[in-house]
């Protein structure tokens, strides 16, 4: 299970950390999350993010569902993450569509921002800048897809293609590209 922060500083969107837990679920991970976040952009011993912080948390939708691998029905990935970060008491803006940007698109979109230099992954984040070296076209099918065959492809590649349209949709690139 994986989460990134990124950081967006006009024009530029930099993935400034990742968070990576195998055989675990959403409610390790976001504590993770929560505990990480607080170290980097928050005033010691409070829940009060440093100047000009604002958090958005975004990503796959299919997370909203239900029947994600939570146990309580009444849970999905994103409720738990409410939850936690209201229970830390730190502000947010959740940005959900109701459905996943297409793939194609999207690709399209995160590789125009790369080759513009709009978009950055900090040196540490060693999975993602591994993730987006393995992505590629599954072979056989007419319209894109990613090839996840590949067992050591993370979902890394997945959230920056999320950061950056969720970037996009918030007025984070300039209007021409």
């Amino acid at each position: 299970i994986t989460a990134s922060p990124f950081l967006i500083r006009h024009p530029e969107l930099i993935q400034i950390d990742e968070f990576k837990l195998s055989k675990s679920n959403t409610w390790d991970l976001t504590e993770l999350a929560i505990h990480r976040l607080k170290e980097k952009f928050f005033v010691p011993g409070e829940s009060r993010p440093l100047q000009n912080v604002h958090l958005v948390i975004s990503g796959d939708a299919t997370g909203q569902k239900s029947d994600t691998t939570n146990q309580d029905p009444h849970f999905n990935n994103f409720t738990i993450i409410q939850q936690l970060f209201s229970k830390a008491g730190i502000q947010y803006y959740m940005d959900l569509e109701k459905t996943n940007p297409l793939v194609q698109p999207r690709v399209a979109w995160v590789n125009n921002l790369c080759e513009k230099k709009y978009f950055k992954i900090l040196s540490h984040c060693v999975d993602s800048r591994k993730d987006m070296r393995m992505v590629k076209r599954k072979s056989g099918i007419v319209e894109f897809k990613k090839d996840k065959s590949n067992i050591n492809l993370s979902h890394f590649s997945d959230i920056i293609d999320y950061a950056c349209v969720t970037a996009r949709r918030m007025g984070a690139f300039p209007v021409h590209e």
